[in-house]
């Protein structure tokens, strides 16, 4: 801070690169004056020539082009209350500096100030990566390979096909799950997912990639089909409303953006107060459901998406699962026998019975005494002993 090359740095900037010793850390005496201890480290380097934070991060941009596009404000003005002197945005954590973001960075930098838990991971290796874990399946429609996927809270981007919509239809399934968080919420998707069927094309082409069946030719996984039709609607609009801002020719196309949400789209939440005391307001009960139209909801997502304003509940903290739930496998074949996995209100369901104290003492009054050799006889097979394989850990049912 006493550096003589910093008096004429701007508040915000990046300075420098220190790092943290992860191996052999810990918290260590400080010599400095202000503070007397920190985390283990060193200083990597210092920059030569100094940027904005708004111009190393997506997410301090996202959040700068909000600012600006409320009015009224200096350009300082905005890049100062894009920032904070301590890093302790929650957006901030978890942040991946890109000196050359293109529009594919910058939108995913948006909707991270929205859903700050979220991270978006856009190179080769981490893609190839998560390919390889169980429960992913890449899905090839007509020759065209996955081009993105949202699974435990993090969303992985095909760096070989980038493209606006597919961040957008990755932070759907994130929106959707932020629905499911709370009883209105839940309301509401489902009028949003009976929508689905005012665009049969949508749909169409959701059943043909994603649509699993049963012996007799029913879909089993019609709810998965109609959230990913409602995501592909949801991602061709934002598209759409992105290359419209693209074609301003007197400011950037982000506080283009921003200034189209705000004068527009309506959400489903806003915020009151400031600092410790703000609070988030649901605007859902405002909605006339029974009037709503496919469009309607969709311009509700895309409000959510782009107001760069941070979500009321966290959808990973929520209990909600962040899986892809159409692009993991939502049966396993365990020793021949298939087993479905419930849907969000099964598992509410089952959660709910097998905690019930009554059940429980009932269901534990009922176990009887096993001849352990008798039994591992008879589980013992092909594949060693048969256990009750739950790969999803899901609350199956008693069969």
């Amino acid at each position: 801070i006493g550096e003589k090359f910093l008096r004429n740095v701007p508040k915000g900037y990046v300075v420098g690169i220190v790092g943290i010793d992860v191996l052999n850390g810990g918290v260590a005496r400080a010599d400095h004056g202000n503070y007397g201890y920190g985390a283990k480290g060193r200083l990597l380097a210092l920059i030569k020539n100094p940027k904005h934070q708004a111009d190393v991060f997506p997410e301090i941009a996202a959040r700068a082009a909000s600012i600006a596009a409320e009015g009224g404000k200096s350009d300082l003005t905005v890049l100062g209350q894009a920032t904070t002197p301590f890093f302790n945005l929650e957006v901030q954590q978890g942040q991946m500096p890109k000196t050359d973001a293109d529009k594919v960075d910058m939108l995913i930098g948006l909707m991270r100030n929205a859903f700050p838990s979220v991270q978006a991971y856009t190179t080769k290796e981490e893609f190839s990566n998560i390919l390889k874990q169980d429960g992913v399946r890449e899905h090839l429609v007509d020759g065209v390979p996955i081009l993105g996927l949202t699974k435990d809270g993090k969303i992985y981007i095909n760096p070989d096909v980038r493209s606006i919509n597919t961040p957008i239809h990755e932070f759907g399934h994130v929106w959707i799950d932020m629905l499911r968080s709370t009883e209105e919420g839940r309301y509401l998707l489902s009028k949003g997912l009976e929508l689905v069927d005012s665009d049969p094309k949508a749909y169409e082409v959701a059943k043909r990639k994603y649509a699993e069946y049963d012996s007799d030719g029913n879909i089993t996984n019609d709810e998965l089909v109609r959230e990913e039709a409602l995501v592909s609607i949801i991602a061709a609009k934002g598209e759409g409303i992105v290359n419209a801002a693209e074609k301003s020719k007197f400011k950037s196309w982000l506080k283009a953006l921003m200034e189209d949400v705000k004068r527009n789209f309506k959400t489903t939440y806003t915020t009151v107060g400031t600092g410790t005391n703000k609070e988030w307001v649901s605007l859902i009960d405002q909605i006339k459901l029974d009037e709503l139209t496919i469009d309607e909801f969709t311009d509700l997502a895309i409000g959510d998406l782009f107001s760069g304003i941070k979500s009321p509940t966290d959808p990973v903290s929520s209990g909600q699962t962040q899986q892809s739930r159409t692009r993991l496998r939502k049966t396993e074949n365990v020793a021949g026998v298939k087993i479905t996995y419930p849907n969000e209100q099964q598992k509410k369901e089952r959660v709910e019975l097998r905690t019930d104290p009554e059940y429980v003492e009932n269901t534990s009054d009922r176990l009887q005494e096993e001849d352990v050799d008798k039994l591992r006889k008879e589980l013992d097979g092909e594949f060693g002993i048969l256990t009750a394989e739950n790969p999803m850990a899901q609350p199956l049912t008693e069969e």
